[in-house]
């Protein structure tokens, strides 16, 4: 097998493994390669959590604002527009988090 196919294989397993919704539409027979990345992923998975769960509360906020909400390149000039940039993602988290407290 070639680079490019596997390459070409990888990208395919990533896209089935990402978007499942896809997989429904076009089924593909599960390959070994295809089980390979699901472990893999399963493992890098099991490591996130893991690490999730050693950090403080503020370092998960701060790394929740940033990932989720767009904090870490900020494109606006002037301290009152960063600070209300920021203030719409710390409503945001906090709306996911009555949310999910709330079972809606």
């Amino acid at each position: 097998m070639t680079i490019r196919q596997r390459i070409s294989t990888f990208l395919a397993d990533l896209q089935q493994t990402f978007f499942p919704a896809l997989a429904a539409v076009v089924p593909d027979p599960v390959t070994e390669a295809h089980e390979r990345l699901v472990a893999i992923l399963e493992l890098v998975d099991v490591d996130r959590r893991r690490r999730f769960g050693a950090r403080t509360a503020v370092e998960r906020f701060n790394s929740r604002l940033k990932d989720d909400c767009g904090a870490r390149v900020i494109r606006v000039r002037g301290e009152a527009k960063v600070h209300a940039f920021l203030m719409c993602g710390l409503l945001v988290i906090f709306a996911e988090a009555l949310l999910t407290l709330g079972g809606g």
